[in-house]
């Protein structure tokens, strides 16, 4: 694909869309403009696809992954427990069924019981250890009933459950992506991490890559985009910014992981024909989805890594603004601020 004049996401997702399986970046890739390399690699990056470079500065799309080896861990036991939001479909439904079938035990966040009821079934039948815990992150006050409900110690926390592509407001008052995707997670994992011995993973998204910053007057109130999309992206930038600034923070040899799950075939992809049909039929399975987030949550070789952002299964790129560390301090700050009546 000659791409080095590509100044748009049209070449690359003509060929993801198209069915192409691999894609080599000729012409010289920016080598009269590091910018517009950056921007290339930024919208392949945003596709889910892994790009490496070699010493000829060609980049080329690689679907080799390695095979994750589940072994005792830095502290000399694999992990048990295991707490998991929104698994009861998607992608978190999923990363429960395999860390089930791997043989943890899993704790699962989630509005309703009578939704997470076959998950429960599926772990019972592989002999998993599972509970349900309500918890309804529109509502901080749910969230923080969900955290007391968990007294004894987990070993991982993965903040999957998220919202995209809707309009709302929370019951607090936040942009319904913000407050879902970000601000409740926030909390959760605030109220959690004493009891948290060894990881917290957060989904994010390679659509981040989309959000100039954190516009403070949109956090608050009903989301105002037509379709909610520029929220979301701002959400999934907060995400990584949070999973960065927790690393700072944990303490007591928690490490943190931000994860991109590709783009993946979930029920967040409520698009109008033909657009569905012709995004949808090239969109990863949600078990290809999950593989990232269960690797980050058991891999062992990982136990020294913190901080990062990964994508299938790999070391990802970032956007510039989500490794600004003020913007990822003045997030905590501010969020920490809103949540305050509940970390008191």
């Amino acid at each position: 694909v000659f791409a080095h004049r590509v100044r748009k996401y049209i070449g690359a997702y003509a060929a993801v869309l198209g069915g192409v399986d691999a894609v080599v970046l000729t012409g010289g890739i920016g080598e009269n403009s590091a910018p517009m390399r950056r921007r290339i690699l930024q919208r392949l990056d945003f596709l889910g696809l892994v790009v490496d470079e070699d010493k000829n500065n060609d980049a080329r799309v690689s679907d080799a992954q390695p095979v994750v080896d589940i072994r005792e861990d830095n502290a000399g036991a694999r992990a048990q427990v295991i707490a998991i939001t929104g698994a009861n479909a998607g992608i978190g439904r999923a990363t429960a069924t395999e860390l089930g079938r791997r043989g943890f035990d899993l704790v699962l966040f989630g509005r309703s019981e009578a939704r997470t009821v076959p998950v429960l079934g599926e772990l019972a039948a592989v002999g998993a250890g599972a509970r349900f815990v309500a918890c309804d992150l529109t509502s901080l006050a749910s969230v923080a009933e969900a955290a007391r409900q968990v007294p004894d110690p987990i070993d991982v926390l993965i903040n999957n459950a998220g919202v995209g592509g809707r309009r709302g407001v929370t019951a607090d008052g936040f942009e319904l992506a913000f407050g879902v995707n970000h601000l409740g997670h926030h909390l959760l994992t605030r109220l959690l991490l004493p009891r948290i011995r060894r990881r917290v993973v957060t989904v994010s998204s390679n659509a981040h890559f989309g959000a100039p910053g954190i516009d403070w007057g949109r956090v608050r109130g009903k989301t105002r985009s037509l379709t909610g999309w520029r929220e979301y992206q701002a959400s999934k930038l907060a995400n990584v910014l949070f999973s960065r600034e927790l690393s700072r923070r944990a303490g007591g040899g928690v490490t943190t992981y931000c994860v991109h799950p590709g783009m993946v075939s979930t029920g967040m992809w409520r698009l109008p024909p033909p657009f569905r049909r012709l995004v949808i039929r090239n969109l990863v399975p949600v078990d290809q989805g999950a593989e990232t987030s269960v690797w980050c949550a058991t891999d062992p070789d990982l136990g020294g890594e913190t901080g990062a952002y990964y994508v299938r299964r790999r070391p990802g790129r970032t956007s510039e603004v989500a490794e600004d560390d003020a913007l990822a301090l003045e997030l905590w700050d501010r969020s920490e601020g809103w949540l305050a009546p509940y970390l008191a």
